[in-house]
């Protein structure tokens, strides 16, 4: 009788651990199938330009603007991203620090807030990460 325990209860081990092997090699293999594009000369690598400043405007981002902002998709404001590319930093940077040089919107009743705690370089690195 513990002769058939003991087989039972390896049988069960062995059973188990087979089976968190066979599910550790399958977690390592998913991935989505894009492949990673070659660069060629003149393409930039945008995984490494400004990726410091990127992430710090992320952080920025998300503690300032992303109440009222997404990057891609209106919400109470517009989608930064178009932000960014239609107005220059220096308007930008002056809507934000000023409510006098608010930038004129015809689709929003309201102007974005002032952020006098944020500098230039803050400013800076929000609009490196929505680049």
């Amino acid at each position: 009788m513990k002769n058939i325990l003991l087989l039972f209860t390896t049988i069960i081990i062995i059973g188990v651990c087979l089976f968190l092997f066979v599910l550790k090699q399958n977690a390592t293999q998913i991935s989505c199938n894009t492949p990673t594009p070659q660069l060629i000369c003149g393409t930039i690598n945008y995984a490494t330009t400004n990726s410091q400043q990127a992430v710090d405007g992320k952080k920025l981002f998300n503690v300032n603007c992303a109440a009222c902002h997404k990057l891609d998709k209106k919400m109470v404001g517009p989608a930064l991203r178009q932000v960014a590319k239609k107005y220059n930093f220096i308007s930008i940077k002056n809507h934000l620090k000023d409510k006098k040089a608010s930038l004129k919107s015809k689709t929003y009743n309201t102007s974005c807030l002032v952020f006098k705690h944020l500098s230039d370089k803050d400013i800076s690195n929000i609009l490196s990460y929505t680049e």
